[in-house]
């Protein structure tokens, strides 16, 4: 149901607006969204969504809360903007910044750092996407989201307070995703419905700024191409990770077999996999490889994959963009990650598909420290900025 603006305007008092006082500059002009066809107002993509990495675990789940302020400073987003990004991703667990009794008050520590962070990068010439509910796994907030109606405005109120508080920023330096890679069970359809919501609660407050929406499921490419978009002011987002076993090999948060697929090569045939194949010893595993080899994956099948999603958006006449994709580079062979990346960034770049790593500096990361415990000494993978042809 997408509720009027009155009636969320009602709700965001209802739950209060008290924000701490934050100084903060002046939006720039812009043309208004709320209704626009973006395609036509960005008919070869939006430039500041071109190149992007994500910032994963900067105010994500069981982040630690004394680096909110400290881990990405005025050096690191200038040296973020000088590989050639154009914009950066911040997931944010709502558990960190949204407090379920006063749902129009965010957290003011963590909004305290979060706006510094977010005021540092785009001094560096950098725009950002704000992705607030990156709710992990079996989230308590999404699950309350999808089943219990009475948690709705307290989700709008959420939302409205977070695009209040950044609506004065330039419209195309921050950015609004509206929520990561929804998927647990509720009634049918409740994930179309309650983003309408979201999304009708943003506009109200922030009518220029851009929002990202996506599909059911998992952000998929394969949900998003179910959809029937008819909100074109809104740019329609997935995320790619295909094939699995090759992107997520040896990842424990997968399934059990994913722990056996190790050393798999890309691009994939029936032959170069044997080795992989061999080394396995779970039934299920093996047979997960087998069937990655027969696929031949490649720059042509990669192509092909992705050319699905380019033609639903020039159907539906979207705007689309990936903010995830990458490969946990523990067990993946370095020349084969560097391949992925480099077909799968190709492809979009060819389609004028904005894009954005997965990720900066952990398990499937741009960047590793001299000095780990203190992440300080940064050294760039030299093979990964080539495949993303910075």
């Amino acid at each position: 149901m997408r509720l009027s603006i009155p009636l969320m305007l009602g709700t965001a008092l209802l739950f209060g607006q008290c924000q701490p006082t934050i100084e903060t500059p002046q939006a720039t002009t812009a043309q208004a969204r709320v209704g626009a066809n973006l395609l036509t107002l960005y008919p070869n993509g939006i430039p500041a969504l071109a190149k992007g990495i994500n910032l994963s675990s900067w105010f994500g789940q069981g982040a630690n809360p004394a680096q909110y302020g400290t881990r990405f400073g005025t050096s690191a987003f200038t040296q973020i903007k000088s590989l050639g990004f154009t914009h950066v991703r911040i997931p944010i667990s709502p558990t960190n910044l949204f407090d379920e009794a006063n749902p129009g008050v965010l957290k003011a520590s963590v909004l305290t750092s979060l706006v510094t962070g977010v005021d540092r990068a785009i001094a560096a010439g950098l725009a950002v996407v704000l992705d607030p509910i990156h709710a992990n796994g079996d989230s308590d907030f999404e699950n309350k989201l999808a089943n219990d109606p009475a948690f709705l405005p307290k989700a709008q109120a959420y939302w409205t307070a977070i695009a209040t508080q950044f609506a004065s920023r330039p419209t195309d330096k921050v950015f609004f995703e509206i929520m990561n890679e929804p998927h647990m069970a509720g009634p049918a359809g409740w994930y179309q419905s309650v983003q309408a919501s979201l999304i009708s609660s943003v506009q109200a407050v922030a009518p220029n700024h851009i929002i990202l929406a996506t599909a059911y499921d998992w952000s998929s490419l394969d949900a998003l191409l179910a959809v029937t978009p008819t909100d074109k002011s809104v740019v329609w987002n997935f995320h790619y990770y295909s094939p699995m076993v090759f992107t997520h090999q040896g990842a424990s948060w997968v399934t059990p077999p994913f722990l056996q697929i190790k050393n798999v090569p890309y691009p994939s045939t029936p032959t170069n996999v044997l080795t992989a194949y061999n080394a396995a010893t779970d039934p299920t595993a093996k047979n997960y490889i087998q069937y990655y080899g027969s696929e031949r994956w490649g720059a042509a099948k990669v192509a092909a994959d992705l050319g699905r999603i380019v033609t639903w958006a020039r159907n539906n006449g979207v705007l689309i963009t990936c903010n995830e994709f990458g490969v946990y580079k523990t067990f993946a062979p370095a020349t084969s990650r560097k391949a992925w990346i480099t077909d799968v960034r190709k492809t979009f770049d060819t389609n004028k598909i904005g894009w954005s790593m997965w990720e900066y500096d952990e398990g499937f990361g741009l960047v590793t420290y001299k000095d780990p415990a203190n992440r300080t000494g940064v050294v760039v993978d030299r093979n990964i900025r080539t495949a993303l042809g910075l």
